[in-house]
């Protein structure tokens, strides 16, 4: 199995971006000897984002440990990619909220393919959106006590914690209420 890890170097500790090669046959098992054997004593979180389209972005965070998750419903304009986004964004407030420190202060966080790698991707100009520079904000914040690594999860491979995060991000994209919204650069279909 492959195991790419992308070391940004814009904290003051280093921020790890981990996208591993699953192999189709066995990625559940590929998924769990991950976690077990590299992030054994991690804090995790996961992240998911669900859009329909008669429906807003919903955004999720599950701590499996604590059984405690926080919701999010996003403006109908707003793209999944942003949803995705802005649930590592709801990640951090989490921590924030939650004042997570525990196994040594490392903190492990699940989340899409597409928003890990805009976070490798990122880079500082004019060109960030507002939810990138939150992103950043708040991991400037939390990784004054804590050390994050990101990690990819794929969708849908019988992994309890994730699919729950799924159905609160899809719980989310069906409430009425919005409690944010899109920047023009962050709305699809304008």
């Amino acid at each position: 199995m492959l195991i790419i890890i992308y070391n940004l170097g814009l904290f003051k500790t280093s921020l790890d971006v981990i996208i591993p090669s699953y192999q189709s046959a066995s990625e559940r098992e590929q998924f769990f000897d991950i976690v077990n054997n590299q992030f054994a004593g991690y804090h995790k979180l996961y992240t998911d984002a669900s859009k329909s389209s008669s429906s807003a972005t919903g955004v999720a965070v599950f701590d499996p440990c604590l059984k405690l998750s926080e919701l999010s419903t996003l403006n109908k304009n707003c793209s999944i990619f942003h949803g995705e986004l802005y649930a590592i964004k709801l990640s951090l407030q989490f921590i924030l909220k939650h004042r997570l420190k525990f196994h040594s202060n490392r903190i492990l966080i699940l989340l899409s393919q597409s928003a890990l790698i805009s976070l490798r991707n990122l880079k500082f100009d004019t060109s960030l959106t507002q939810v990138h520079k939150d992103v950043l904000l708040f991991l400037l914040e939390v990784e004054q006590n804590n050390h994050i690594r990101f990690l990819w999860i794929k969708s849908h491979i019988g992994v309890f914690p994730n699919d729950k995060v799924d159905e609160f991000a899809k719980l989310a994209a069906k409430n009425p209420v919005v409690h944010s919204k899109c920047f023009s650069s962050e709305v699809y279909g304008m």
